[in-house]
């Protein structure tokens, strides 16, 4: 354990564990007093709510559960006077008569002159905002809660797009989409995505810009969640892996509510990007919560959802590694994505008695990502060296001569370039076409039961089950230009709308002689199964007759997470008929009938501009080429042994078992919070080993374990009853993705030295760790709103970093003595780096402003932080982290009228790091705008409409720090959804 985690738990750990044991045996109720229970409602809507204040009188409150349930002990004999808050609800005074030894029971039901005055217009967004302003309001962490409700419909049912409106919450996309969440500008995989508190399964296999320990949260249907909790500092009862945070997503309750509930969505999606395309898909959603049995205490909640999106996505690409700006290399990318996710869900809750309920969940998510593409490319090898054309002349360069520098070394780029015109020489020229498949199904069963014992004790209980499995295939058909070209880049007119244009060679437009090209296939299938088990047991002990109110509660969690990948790089020459690939070298003649797989017509162009960065440029038919490689296998010949090769299979078995003690105090205005929670890791992984003077040995396994305490301790002072002050002194950690614990390892040799390199993953690999300081200040509004303020910073130690390091003699060095004196490259733990920064948040219902104007409801959120990094190679850039984002919006509620609009900013970020600083590539800062508009005819039918990055502003790529030097662009156009909602 490093310097500072010892010194943590030696000054942490006392005032933690303090508070933990500080609760001790309860005392009895004062004579002639006697104790109140009941449960609190909504008025309107029969929702139970949590989170609600009860006192008597100026005393301290307690709060209501999730049932709406509270006890107040200690009540004097007599009538008395209750009083009962909640956020956004007028202030309930009711009356109860006190017996000596007894308890009285009350039922409260809060209701809101706002809400009686306007009962056509509002709807549940409202009751959601204010249940979870409530929830985040008692809380004895900082954490952000925020309802479904909150932000409209979601577009695409794609969780992420709502949760990237929270503070200090940014996405990770993909292909337009919003694939996994970055909390306070962290890196995806420094944070947890859970489900009712569960890390969620996330197989996956292809591509992946968020590495494998993020869950994909556009797999994940918003439809059957009714809130989102992003912690920020987290407590002891919760898993450690959260240096960012953690988000969870709660689902829905039928005993949330008195009534049963329906609400539906059907419609359609639309987008406005491609003059060829412009489909109509359709979306659907339905939740239904009913209770049932002759006491109406068994819950029901179904969610089924449908949601089917074409998105396509230009991309113009260049590169731009050199000082002098220069670009060397002239690529696009046009893809048509087509997006289907389906969801179903089913939940039981079951109330057997006042002290036992037990649940069991039932989820179901499928999805199917389908994207073909055509990609044009021209490169060059020498992009460092200029052509000089007394050693090569241009005449002889434009002949197929290959360029040459005055060193006589290969050129590609000519004289006289700047940082917005180059022209390329000896360049090659490829014409491609792929298709991508992706297909991803997840399953969750989840076990669960509360018991509640005499004492204010409690027990609560679950397991869950939940396996997924990923395939992927990126299908391609390469046609290589036999032959180089001259390709110039011109961004004088627009530096993210580049001009490419042939200068010599054969062309490469219409008319082109495919005689001259050459035919690859190549797949990269790749199949992923993942399963997660928990299982987590929670004890809760309440002291509530006590002058100063007291909780205890420890527990036990297991994690496993078994993971197998599957890797295949199968590859074929196109051959044709004679089974000879280009020309035949009895004849000379090339009958390969490449022409037979292109398209008719030119290629769709790029950002719907014709002879805009390409002139019109032919498009290869890849469902041609795959049904020729149905009927015609012959016609393909395998590369070498790319076929007939086993996939490569990478097998981890993670388990993670966890125990902790909190107590929670509450000292007049002052709540403290601290415990410590203990974790400890085992890791057996199991890869491919090549090694060519051992074939034998074709796996390598590994075996680790580690343990880790995380203290911490939290504090929550209630300056004014509406004003808030928090402060948290947390420990967490991320662990590496388990693509770098794999034990892959390759061998080589060098017949001169007799030694070698070993390239070899650690299956022990150590988590990151992080040491973390908030300081929050939260002032809320009437009748449901919220300012606040903060500022946090993290410590982190641990970096992962690539490593070279001699391996030791002996037969305990880690190879069973073999490979001693070799050179071991590997990554290893090394370095730090400091993260701080400061959040703001405000959202207000401005219900005290003169109609119409009552109806406006406004929100804001900006998160800015510095970091720095120290590694062992001096370097301080800290790539992966966004240093600024901001959201801000309204909701406008008139009669039967919604309207919604909403910005979100995010800066310029780092996203790889280079020694070379002109190699550093970052993105630039845009901002996107969405609107929507909601019209109910009634509460059950309704009309809806959304408009989704009515900007058109994607990310685009530059490297160094000139943000002219633009290297990528893409347009992934904008998206409308229409449609019918309702709720019954």
């Amino acid at each position: 354990m490093n310097s500072w985690r010892s010194s943590l738990l030696r000054w942490l750990l006392p005032p933690a564990l303090t508070v933990m044991l500080a609760c001790c045996p309860v005392t009895a109720q004062p004579a002639g007093s006697g104790a109140v229970s009941g449960r609190v409602s909504h008025a309107a809507t029969g929702a139970y709510l949590e989170g609600a204040e009860v006192s008597l009188g100026g005393g301290t409150p307690v709060l209501t559960d999730r049932n709406g349930a509270f006890f107040l002990p200690g009540v004097p004999a007599g009538a008395q006077r209750l009083r009962v808050f909640y956020t956004g609800l007028d202030v309930a005074t009711p009356a109860v008569e006190v017996r000596s030894g007894q308890t009285a029971t009350v039922e409260v039901a809060l209701t809101s002159n706002v809400l009686q005055l306007e009962a056509f217009t509002v709807s549940a967004d409202r009751e959601g905002e204010a249940a979870s302003i409530t929830r985040q309001r008692t809380a004895a962490n900082v954490v952000n809660v925020v309802s479904t409700d909150a932000f409209g419909s979601v577009a695409d049912g794609n969780i992420g797009n709502l949760m990237v409106r929270l503070p200090g919450v940014t996405g990770e996309f993909e292909n337009g989409e919003v694939v996994g969440i970055r909390l306070r500008g962290t890196p995806v995989e420094f944070s947890a995505l859970n489900v009712d508190g569960v890390r969620a399964a996330g197989a996956f296999s292809g591509f992946n810009t968020q590495g494998d320990r993020g869950a994909q949260s556009d797999q994940i249907p918003a439809e059957f969640i009714k809130e989102v909790e992003v912690t920020k500092a987290p407590t002891p009862d919760q898993p450690a892996d959260s240096i960012g945070g953690s988000t969870n997503l709660v689902t829905k309750s039928a005993l949330d509510f008195k009534e049963d509930v329906l609400t539906y969505r059907v419609g359609f999606n639309y987008n406005a990007f491609r003059e060829d395309l412009q489909n109509l898909t359709p979306n659907a959603a339905l939740t239904y919560l009913t209770r049932i049995g002759r006491a109406r205490d068994i819950g029901l909640a179904v969610s089924l959802s449908y949601t089917d999106t074409e998105a396509p996505r230009d991309r113009v690409q260049t590169a731009r590694t050199f000082e002098d700006g220069r670009a060397t290399q002239a690529r696009s990318l046009s893809n048509v994505n087509q997006r289907v996710r389906m969801g179903g869900g089913l939940k039981f809750d079951y109330r057997l008695g006042a002290d036992l309920s037990v649940y069991l969940k039932l989820q179901y998510n499928y999805y199917y990502f389908d994207s073909p593409r055509q990609v044009y490319a021209a490169s060059v090898a020498g992009s460092g060296r200029v052509a000089d054309y007394s050693r090569v002349s241009r005449a002889q360069i434009e002949a197929g001569t290959a360029a040459r520098d005055s060193a006589n070394q290969t050129a590609g780029v000519a004289p006289g370039f700047t940082d917005s015109f180059t022209e390329m020489v000896s360049a090659t020229w490829l014409n491609e076409a792929t298709w991508n498949v992706k297909l991803g199904r997840q399953y969750l069963s989840e076990l669960g039961a509360v018991k509640k014992f005499g004492g204010d004790q409690s027990l609560t209980g679950r397991f869950t089950y939940n396996p997924s499995n990923f395939a992927s295939n990126l299908r391609s058909f390469d046609l290589n230009l036999q032959g180089n070209i001259g390709m110039s880049i011109d961004t004088r007119a627009n530096r993210s709308r580049p001009l490419f244009r042939q200068t010599y060679g054969p062309t490469i437009g219409p008319g082109t002689d495919w005689r001259n090209y050459r035919g690859r296939l190549l797949q990269q299938p790749e199949s992923s199964e993942e399963t997660m088990l928990n299982a987590t047991l929670d004890y809760v002990k309440d002291f509530r007759g006590r002058e100063l109110p007291l909780q205890f509660k420890a527990g036990g969690a297991w994690r496993r997470q078994d993971r197998t990948l599957r890797v295949a790089r199968p590859n074929w020459t196109f051959t044709g008929a004679d089974r000879v690939a280009g020309p035949v070298a009895a004849t000379g003649v090339n009958d390969d009938n490449l022409a037979q797989f292109i398209l008719p017509e030119p290629a769709h162009p790029l950002f719907d501009q014709r002879n805009g960065v390409w002139p019109d440029l032919p498009g290869i038919n890849f469902p041609a080429v795959w049904r020729a490689f149905s009927d015609h296998p012959e016609w393909f010949a395998a590369e070498g042994t790319s076929v007939s090769a086993a996939p490569t299979v990478s097998d981890i078995t993670e388990d993670i078992f966890g125990l902790y003690a909190q107590g929670r105090l509450q000292i007049g205005r002052l709540n403290l919070l601290g415990g410590v929670r203990f974790e400890e890791t085992r890791v057996g992984a199991e890869a491919n080993n090549t090694d060519p003077r051992n074939p034998a040995v074709a796996r390598v396994r590994r075996q680790r374990s580690y343990n880790d305490y995380f203290p911490g301790l939290h504090l929550r002072y209630a300056v004014r009853p509406n004003l808030t002050a928090r402060a948290s002194v947390t420990t967490g950690a991320a662990r590496p993705n388990m693509s770098d614990l794999y034990p892959t390892t390759t061998v080589s040799y060098n017949a001169t030295t007799g030694l070698g390199t070993v390239t070899q993953n650690a299956a022990g690999l150590r988590p990151q760790h992080s040491l973390n300081y908030d300081l929050t200040l939260e002032y809320y509004l009437e009748p449901a709103g919220l300012f606040s303020v903060g500022y946090f910073r993290k410590n982190i130690t641990r970096f992962l970093v690539r490593t070279s390091d001699e391996i030791d003699y002996g037969p305990d060095n880690g190879f069973d003595g073999a490979f001693g004196g070799f050179t071991l490259n590997t990554t290893s733990t090394g370095g730090k780096a400091k993260v701080e920064g400061w959040e703001t948040n405000y959202t207000q219902q401005l219900r005290f402003l003169p109609r119409p104007f009552n109806g406006f409801a406004i929100f804001g959120n900006y998160t800015s932080l510095k970091t720095e990094g120290i590694y062992a190679t001096g370097a301080r850039a800290l790539a992966g982290f966004i240093p600024r984002t901001a959201n801000a919006g309204t909701t406008f509620r008139w009669r039967k009228l919604e309207a919604r609009l909403a910005w979100r900013s995010t800066s310029a970020q780092l996203r790889s790091y280079n020694a070379n600083i002109y190699s550093q590539s970052s993105f630039r800062p845009y901002e996107t705008t969405d609107f929507s508009l909601k019209y109910a005819f009634s509460p059950r039918y309704g009309l809806y409409f959304d408009a989704i990055n009515i900007g058109n502003n994607w990310p685009q790529n530059y490297t160094g720090e000139d943000q002219g030097r633009v290297t990528f662009a893409d347009d992934y156009g904008r998206r409308f959804n229409v449609g019918l909602t309702g709720r019954f």
